[in-house]
This record gives structure tokens, sequence and C-alpha cells, in this order.
């Protein structure tokens, strides 16, 4: 390894041991709503010097990059904004601290942080729920427009169900409503291989012979 590499390696491995800072930066600054404070007072640029004349300082003047639009407020609501609340909040990030103990003993960081599995600590923790329910709905809003472009399975569909609408409760599980299609968004990643199973079997059981499933999903890599 030359001098370069070596420090090009140095680098890297600072920038990774300080990986933690800018999600957490970004979260204080979108609950201080910086970013809608900086969006009011300029155009869409990185930064700008600008020049007061012979014998003026300098001024260094910021606005905002494009990506910021997913984090400032708009007439939907910011796209990503909740979905970054959500990720940042105490509950999970204490569930990290647990990480390594869960490798190596079993169990899930989540459930060894906080005594219950995630999605019935959900049900029991109302502020935690609202932020788990406010980062899928407007996650699913900043996708969904990408995902009616590029799919066309469902132009031919006259009922669609969705397990995630608010008025038709149930346990999947058990059973799911009869529908031409059954449309699930980041489901199954949650679940072991078992109650994936459980779930299509429960979603063919529901649909007609030529009826279809529609996933779209994260890969969690």
């Amino acid at each position: 390894m030359d001098k370069q590499e070596e420090d090009e390696c140095f680098s890297y491995a600072i920038q990774l041991l300080t990986a933690a800072t800018m999600p957490m930066v970004l979260n204080a600054i979108v609950r201080l709503d910086v970013l809608e404070i900086i969006a009011k007072a300029g155009p869409v640029l990185t930064s700008s010097v600008v020049d007061g004349g012979a014998g003026a300082q300098y001024q260094r003047r910021y606005g905002l990059a494009p990506v910021a639009n997913y984090f400032i407020k708009q007439q939907y609501g910011a796209p990503l904004r909740p979905l970054l609340v959500y990720l940042q909040d105490k509950v999970l990030m204490e569930s990290w601290y647990q990480l390594g103990a869960a490798i190596l003993e079993g169990g899930t960081a989540f459930e060894r942080t906080h005594a219950s599995e995630i999605f019935t600590y959900i049900g029991k923790d109302p502020k935690f729920n609202e932020a788990f329910n406010n980062a899928m709905s407007s996650h699913t809003r900043a996708v969904l427009e990408n995902v009616l472009e590029c799919y066309k399975g469902f132009e031919n569909v006259k009922t669609l169900v969705d397990v995630g609408v608010e008025h038709k409760g149930g346990d999947m599980f058990e059973s799911i409503p009869e529908a031409d299609a059954i449309f699930k968004k980041w489901i199954l990643h949650d679940w072991d291989d078992e109650h994936c199973l459980k779930l299509l079997r429960n979603c063919y059981t529901a649909l007609p012979e030529d009826g279809k499933i529609i996933i779209v999903e994260g890969i969690v890599l």
C-alpha cells in the first residue's frame, strides 16, 4: 500500500467511525425546521460567495441542494421527513446497542432492548406508533408514482386489497379479504420464511384464478 492509498484508507476509516453523526445532525436540522428557513431565504444552491466590493469581507451564503426537497415540508408533506424521524427515534436507536449480543446469543436487538417484538411494541406506544405510521404512509406516497409508471398490472384490476388501509382491520396471517389483486409494500422483509409462506398462502386463497399479488419490497442487505 503506497502513501496515497494509506491516506485514502485512513480517511475512509474516519468516515466510517463518524457515520452516525450525519443522520443525527440531519434529524436535528429537520426537527428545528432549518431546511424550511433556508428554503424561504434563497434559491436552490449548495453555497455561493458574495463579493462585497473593494475592502469589504466576502460573505458565504447557503441554499438547499435538490436532495433537500425530500425533507422540507411541501403540499403533501415532506416525502422522506417522517421516515427520517422514525428511523432516528430513540426507541429504535437504543436497539443498536444490543446488535452484538443478538448475534452472539440470539433473538433480535429490538426484543433484547424492549422485551417486546417490534410490532407488539408499536401497538403499545402511541408516540412510536404515530412515528411508524407516518413514516410508512409518507414513503408510500414518495415511491408510488414510480411504481405506477413502471408497473402496468393495475390496469385491469377492479378490486384491490392493501393490507395497510385503515378501514379494513384483521390479521393477515389468519385471512386476507378476497379481491382481484392484493398489494403489499414493505411487508415480507419484516417476517421470517415461515410467516412469509403463511401470508402468501393466504393471499393465494383470497385471489381468483386470474388474480395477482403485487409486492413492493425493500432489499435488506
